[in-house]
């Protein structure tokens, strides 16, 4: 009985031990194994423990200062890991990499081909991504602007031989069409040709492909006649200031073309081209058409000028300037004027209607009048009547009668009053015959400014005893049906004069 009952009490104490040692284990589990415990420690045989080289941290975070944290880069990952959203593990494209690895299998590694890099980067032989150097770097297709792989916009990017074609793409050539420069199209690359065949309808000089003549160029060296003038090759050098090789037909030099300036040489005198020479025209003429005449020019005295104000202004601009018609007035609209250059002033202006003017004649008389008179540009004459003496008998003006009677006048009618000669002269029969009319002076004996009185009477009236004169005089009184006074004084009778 007394057995029994200590076997009993020693089964009740084991009991109460291995209650006891199991308390005492469960009190010191703190963490479960392999977890990561609060502030970034690793629950390592159930204690809360710093991550290190024994001690790992769980689901893709690192290790850095003891404690488990996430990554920042991959750099804070281990070698061929990538860090994505803050964890380290198994990469997907090149952008999960640091440079200069690319995504190979999952895992950040060296490249093969550019094709394992970043868009724009190159595969080097080390097998490393980065920047490219040449053009040789990239793609076959592509071309390294600015240290980077991508479009082409011009042949000098590619690699040596390619064309930049559609979509900024390097490739081969097709055609001549598509080499510069002079090179040949040679099994897809451009280069130098070896034949005139290389060359389509050019020639091959030095391994260089010449232009024919009419063909567009940049350089004499494109073109086989050796001249490349604006912008074609030429069969000359076409230097001269009016000469073009852009003309109807293009690579022809040939006069340019009237009324333009293509070298700009011209227009700094004043010019422009005619039409039918080669070289910048150096006078002009008032029947010039076109005109030669650069704008805001016109032709005064043979010479392209700015006009001036009056005829006495031209005058003192070019003293060299003659009686003729000039461009006067405005330097935007000028008018044309018939200048007198002795008395520098204006004897005939173009106009619609008739003006009075005023002059001096030529001949050794020097006598003053007046008339009514309007220039016609159309034809280059000045029309005129009621040419008339300034004295107050106001006596007409008769028509001179060259070197008649060996008087030797050598000026006409309408030079004697200043202008270049005569056209045409409206004769105004004038005398006392009853068959002749006054012309509308107001005279009563018939005496007018004439150097011949053809039927003049021997006494009475006569003033100079008929003898002829190489000048104006006043005549007596006469009757005649030839002579007579050059215009009529009411305007029913005009008289053209030269202008020009």
């Amino acid at each position: 009985m007394r057995i029994r009952a200590r076997v009993i009490l020693a089964s009740s104490i084991l009991a109460v031990l291995a209650a006891c040692s199991q308390q005492k284990a469960v009190g010191a589990a703190t963490c479960a194994e392999g977890q990561t415990c609060s502030g970034g420690k690793v629950c390592k045989d159930l204690s809360c423990v710093p991550c290190g080289a024994d001690v790992a941290c769980p689901g893709g975070l690192v290790c850095q200062n003891g404690l488990c944290q996430s990554c920042a880069s991959a750099a804070d990952c281990p070698a061929g890991e990538a860090c994505i959203s803050g964890l380290c593990g198994p990469c997907h494209a090149d952008a999960d990499c640091t440079s200069p690895f690319a995504c190979m299998n999952g895992k950040c590694t060296g490249c093969a081909t550019n094709a394992d890099c970043r868009s724009g980067e190159a595969c080097s032989a080390a097998h490393v991504c980065g920047l490219c150097a040449a053009s040789t770097d990239c793609a076959s297709t592509q071309a390294c602007v600015n240290q980077a792989c991508g479009s082409c916009t011009s042949a000098s990017q590619c690699r040596a031989g390619q064309i930049c074609g559609a979509g900024g793409a390097c490739g081969p050539c097709s055609t001549l069409a598509d080499c510069s420069g002079g090179q040949a199209c040679v099994n897809g690359a451009c280069g130098p040709c070896a034949h005139d065949s290389d060359c389509g309808t050019g020639a091959c000089v030095n391994q260089v492909c010449t232009l024919p003549t009419g063909s567009t160029c940049m350089a004499r060296a494109q073109c086989a006649s050796g001249f490349c003038s604006d912008g074609f090759c030429c069969d000359k050098a076409c230097g001269g200031g009016c000469e073009s090789c852009a003309g109807v037909r293009s690579g022809t030099c040939s006069p340019a073309a009237a009324g333009t300036d293509p070298k700009g040489a011209c227009t700094p005198t004043g010019y422009v081209c005619g039409g039918t020479s080669g070289v910048c025209p150096g006078f002009c003429s008032a029947t010039d058409l076109p005109s030669v005449c650069a704008s805001g020019r016109y032709c005064n005295n043979s010479k392209c000028a700015v006009p001036q104000a009056s005829c006495a202004a031209q005058k003192s601009f070019d003293a060299t300037s003659v009686d003729g018609t000039y461009y006067v007035g405005s330097a935007t609209a000028p008018s044309v004027v018939y200048c007198d250059m002795t008395l520098m002033q204006s004897l005939c202006d173009e106009a619609s209607t008739f003006a009075p003017h005023a002059g001096v004649t030529r001949d050794s008389s020097h006598l003053a009048y007046t008339m009514q008179s309007r220039l016609n540009t159309a034809d280059g004459t000045c029309e005129i009547y009621a040419v008339e003496g300034t004295d107050s008998t106001v006596y007409p003006f008769g028509r001179l009668f060259t070197g008649n009677f060996g008087a030797g006048n050598t000026l006409d009618s309408c030079a004697a009053l200043g202008f270049r000669g005569d056209s045409s002269l409206g004769l105004c029969p004038y005398g006392s015959d009853p068959g002749n009319s006054s012309c509308g002076w107001p005279a009563t004996n018939y005496t007018m400014y004439s150097n011949n009185c053809d039927g003049c009477p021997t006494g009475g009236n006569q003033l100079h005893g008929g003898q002829p004169y190489d000048h104006y005089v006043l005549q007596g009184n006469f009757f005649s049906s030839v002579a007579g006074t050059i215009s009529s004084r009411d305007g029913q009778i005009t008289t053209f004069c030269k202008a020009r």
